[in-house]
């Protein structure tokens, strides 16, 4: 009777405890499964969400340089016929003298226009084209608009809509018989003293705006495409140029503003998610997936802890089926662990060292929690908005620093121009130990807040409490010094203008520009311009 008492007692034990474990892992596992899944769904989102906005940029930087060049020549055109009663064949002789470098110099522009009103004159302007480039412009007699009517859009669309709107715009691509090839056309009117006199143009080989969306590329079977305004193909690797895309139905999953945003629709049967940009000149980059390589990403992230659960799941079982007696002690302190687990908390204590089956049993679920620990910390790190400033953090500046890497390697033919500015909050301890920390916080966000004003169209990161980066390209790249200079004296009034010390913009920084004979990577860069910001700071602290 005894025995049959006491085995009663240690089956209920049993049963009481096993059920404890089971309810405990289960519980943890659910709330991890959860957030897992929002973990990876959020970095998969990110991960489309940096990759179109930066080809996006990528995009109107070129593109911005196009409009750039012909709005130059518009405005020396504009500014030749205001001096007065100007000979229109010498105005066309000056235009194109004054276009021909511009156009020369600048990116990948394969034919610039001037092309006149019939009504004006007999005569027609210029049209020069090149077959390569970094070839010499060959002149070629321009498009004679009077054999076209003014409603056939495919032929002389870049002249009337310009003249009837009043406004430059982009052209879809077209195909070019003199150079043989698709071309994408910016154009430009030109009006004087209330009168239509021409329009000016520049055209860019479509494989320039191609070779940047062909190569994206996210998980196996993700690509890009570009949409014109009115929903026609610009670039699509399963469709035309100009076909029409009103057949797909676009759900809005979610606008971050009336730019860019998330779209779920159905292509050739399957689901899929897109992230979509727009760029400057009113065509939508899309960057999209298939719905289920999505999952996929998460599903096999909650997949493996599933199974990694289930064996410790089966492990407590067929310990605690052994050796009852033995375990209820460091059961109850495991118990405890996986209930703290459940709260987010990994850091406990599990002290039994037995050299048994509890044992065991109590070094794997460590072990587990302190993977998971580590992969959670992973995923959470994978974040790269920095929370006081919303510009990026230091993981997105790796991720650009690797990118930098990456072109400078694998483009030794090429030319590669971009600088690095490092930018330090002087006397920020001092705010702190005076004012307090709210107060603290408030002077690196100003700072940040002037950096961004000064530097639009370069990415901004905050890589320490009072340190931000700056990685300059294109157009903020050739207006280093002037942009550099326009931060200093806007700092400078913020001590005239600011009545409280945090108010101040003190910043001591330092720029270093990419040299292939110093630098064999970024990194080198960045420690040029950080050598460079300390000497500012150095002189700052010794005045």
């Amino acid at each position: 009777m005894p025995n049959t008492t006491m085995y009663s007692i240690r089956t209920r034990i049993l049963n009481l405890v096993t059920l404890a474990v089971i309810i405990s892992i289960l519980s943890v596992g659910l709330i991890c499964f959860v957030s897992l899944r929002r973990i990876v769904m959020n970095d998969t989102n990110e991960k489309m969400r940096m990759l179109c906005e930066g080809r996006r940029k990528s995009l109107d930087s070129y593109l911005e340089d196009v409009e750039q060049a012909v709005e130059t020549i518009c405005d020396f055109a504009i500014r030749n016929l205001e001096n007065g009663d100007v000979d229109l064949t010498e105005h066309v002789k000056t235009v194109r003298e004054f276009a021909d470098p511009l156009a020369a110099n600048a990116n990948g522009v394969m034919t610039y226009y001037y092309r006149l009103d019939p009504k004006l004159s007999d005569e027609s302007g210029f049209w020069c084209y090149r077959l390569s480039r970094g070839g010499d412009f060959l002149e070629a007699e321009p498009t004679d608009i009077s054999l076209y009517d003014e409603d056939d859009v495919s032929h002389v669309g870049w002249f009337t809509i310009p003249k009837k709107t009043g406004h430059a715009l982009w052209m879809d691509p077209y195909y070019n018989d003199n150079i043989k090839a698709e071309m994408v056309s910016y154009v430009e009117p030109v009006f004087y003293d209330g009168k239509f006199i021409g329009v000016i143009g520049i055209d860019i080989p479509y494989e320039v705006l191609s070779s940047q969306i062909e190569d994206i590329r996210i998980y196996r079977s993700g690509y890009a495409y570009v949409l014109s305004e009115n929903n026609t193909i610009i670039y699509h690797p399963d469709y035309s140029i100009g076909d029409s895309m009103d057949h797909i139905d676009y759900v809005v999953v979610e606008n971050k503003d009336e730019t860019s945003g998330k779209v779920r629709y159905q292509h050739n049967g399957e689901n899929k998610i897109a992230t979509y940009e727009t760029l400057s000149n009113g065509m939508r980059l899309y960057i999209t997936a298939n719905e289920k390589e999505i999952d996929y990403e998460w599903i096999k992230v909650v997949s493996r802890f599933a199974i990694i659960s289930a064996a410790v799941l089966l492990f407590f079982v067929v310990i605690t089926t052994l050796l009852a007696d033995n375990i209820i002690k460091p059961l109850d302190k495991i118990t405890e662990a996986a209930s703290q687990i459940g709260e987010g908390n990994y850091d406990f204590d599990l002290d039994y060292k037995g050299n048994d089956e509890v044992g065991v049993l109590t070094g794997v679920f460590r072990d587990l929690s302190d993977h998971l620990k580590v992969y959670i910390s992973d995923l959470n790190s994978m974040a790269y908005s920095d929370a006081l400033t919303s510009v990026r953090n230091k993981a997105a500046y790796d991720i650009n620093e690797r990118k930098l890497n990456d072109i400078i390697s694998s483009n030794q033919d090429i030319k590669v121009e971009f600088a690095i500015a490092m930018f330090d909050c002087n006397d920020l301890k001092t705010i702190n130990d005076n004012y307090g920390h709210d107060k603290g916080d408030i002077y690196p966000k100003n700072a940040c807040q002037l950096i961004c004003d000064t530097f639009r169209h370069s990415p901004v990161f905050r890589v320490g409490g009072d340190e931000f980066i700056v990685i300059l390209q294109d157009q903020d790249f050739y207006m280093r010094d002037e942009l550099l200079e326009q931060f200093d004296k806007a700092a400078d009034r913020s001590k005239n203008d600011a009545s409280e010390e945090w108010n101040i913009i003190n910043v001591a920084h330092g720029i270093a520009i990419y040299d292939p004979a110093l630098d064999s990577n970024a990194g080198d860069v960045l420690k040029r311009a950080d050598a460079l910001m300390y000497e500012d700071k150095k002189a700052y602290k010794a005045a």
